[in-house]
């Protein structure tokens, strides 16, 4: 019985430190191999219309040799004051080539591991 309760306990503890450790949405499962995930608010306002698009901002990256292997819309994940006029919280996020991360860093950009709230997906375009 007791080494039941053994088992148990070491199997139940080993599950939880495997999903504690595997859901950190700021690891390096951000920056894959050769490649980073930047983002850049995209200007939009509480209340009020308009935002700087995913393919408008694209064309900074492009316009400084950045190549972008896809791009999204997201959340930063951060608290804002509910109030119009304030910051909404929406970012463009890219995935760039990780070498070109000090030129768009350059340029304004930052790495998503920056973001502690950040939920990150898959990149689908």
């Amino acid at each position: 019985m007791l080494s039941t309760c053994i088992k148990f306990l070491s199997i139940f503890t080993i599950s939880i430190l495997m999903i504690a450790c595997g859901s950190d949405s700021n690891s390096d499962s951000n920056i894959d191999g050769d490649y980073a995930k930047v983002y850049k608010p995209d200007g939009s306002l509480q209340c009020i219309e308009g935002s700087i698009s995913l393919t408008e901002m694209r064309l900074e990256l492009a316009k400084q040799g950045i190549d972008v292997i896809c791009a999204q819309k997201a959340n930063d994940g951060l608290v804002y004051l509910t109030v119009c006029g304030a910051e909404t919280g929406n970012i463009n996020v890219y995935l760039i080539h990780k070498v070109n991360l000090p030129d768009a860093e350059k340029l304004g950009f930052k790495s998503v591991t920056v973001l502690p709230d950040y939920q990150d997906k898959d990149c689908r375009n």
